[in-house]
């Protein structure tokens, strides 16, 4: 349900139902599990072991915030309620980084803080950890060793505004761009939302609790329970439109569709396009990447138990 691509055409997948974090060299190559054994658990085994994990969900790569410099991988252990990480150029130790395994919906020492059933991770340059805390239907940060509530008051709802004010229900993806402005998917709101520097929260694209499939202007676009998304070093935002099993991009104020037919399946072809028409089943995490001079958005297709790449054009939106 979740998957981080590295910067040498590798990637790493949230085999959820596995319990496990696996590692695929490059599209098409070999996998090995990287992190759990399989079982349901919380188990930290140092010395190279691969640890416990229980339905992991998001991922994100980022500057090690623990253990001596480097890359590590970031895990939204969701049943665990916590967040997980492991150093990626050693042999993995799997730490617990915040939340204590119990849910719950405390800030404060990492020690103490909860969440309840985290659904993604994302890591800025500097290494704080921003997490979309699904069951609290909140944004969370991770930094300076204190869990902290940027937006969104723990009920379900639908609201803009900041910090506090806010509202979300059920966030299921979130990214950080390069200026640190926060994208979130928020999954049963229906919509893609952004939050500013100063923890504004405003709607970027979607028709607020209207489900549908709509390009076009991002005020009138329409989304289906969306689940993962991304952003470019330009701030073009990808997003996989769940129920409507398509991958959505959202530039300059509009909405294009760049993969899936809205049928659900396990067809290659070339995108959205009428002539050759691709399938998924229930998209859910994605993450961008390079393979070559190709950039491509990499697909967790939960149903098909599958993991698909989407080329990008070298620029700008898809034709009609």
């Amino acid at each position: 349900m979740g998957v981080a691509a590295d910067a040498y055409g590798g990637f790493y997948v949230a085999d959820t139902a596995n319990n496990a974090i696996r590692y695929v060299e490059s599209a098409g190559g070999s996998a090995v599990t990287f992190a759990g054994d399989g079982d349901a658990g919380f188990a930290e085994w140092p010395g190279g072991a691969l640890g416990q994990l229980s339905g992991p969900r998001g991922l994100a790569l980022g500057p090690a915030t623990f253990g001596p410099p480097g890359e590590a991988l970031y895990i939204a252990d969701t049943d665990n309620n916590a967040i997980r990480g492991v150093l990626t150029m050693m042999a993995p130790e799997l730490t617990t980084l915040a939340g204590d395994g119990d849910a719950g919906y405390v800030d404060g020492p990492v020690a103490q803080a909860q969440f309840h059933r985290p659904g993604a991770v994302a890591v800025d340059d500097a290494g704080t950890i921003y997490v979309a805390d699904s069951f609290n239907n909140a944004i969370r940060k991770i930094s300076g060793g204190q869990v902290t509530t940027i937006a969104g008051d723990g009920d379900a709802g639908f609201a803009n505004g900041r910090g506090n004010a806010a509202q979300f229900s059920g966030p299921t993806g979130i990214a950080v761009d390069s200026q640190g402005i926060l994208y979130v998917a928020d999954y049963d709101n229906g919509v893609v939302r952004e939050i500013d520097l100063a923890g504004n929260v405003t709607t970027l694209a979607g028709t607020p609790g209207t489900y549908g499939w709509v390009d076009g202007p991002a005020t009138t676009a329409k989304f289906y329970q969306p689940w993962g998304i991304a952003v470019d070093d330009g701030g073009v935002v990808y997003v996989s439109d769940t129920v409507n099993e398509a991958i959505r991009m959202i530039v300059g104020g509009m909405v294009y569709t760049v993969a899936g037919n809205g049928m659900e399946g396990l067809v290659d072809g070339d995108g959205a396009c009428a002539t050759a028409p691709d399938e998924l089943a229930f998209p859910s995490g994605i993450a961008l990447g390079t393979l070559g001079s190709q950039t491509l958005i990499y697909v967790s297709d939960v149903d098909n138990n599958a993991i698909r790449t989407v080329e990008l054009a070298p620029s700008g939106p898809p034709s009609p």
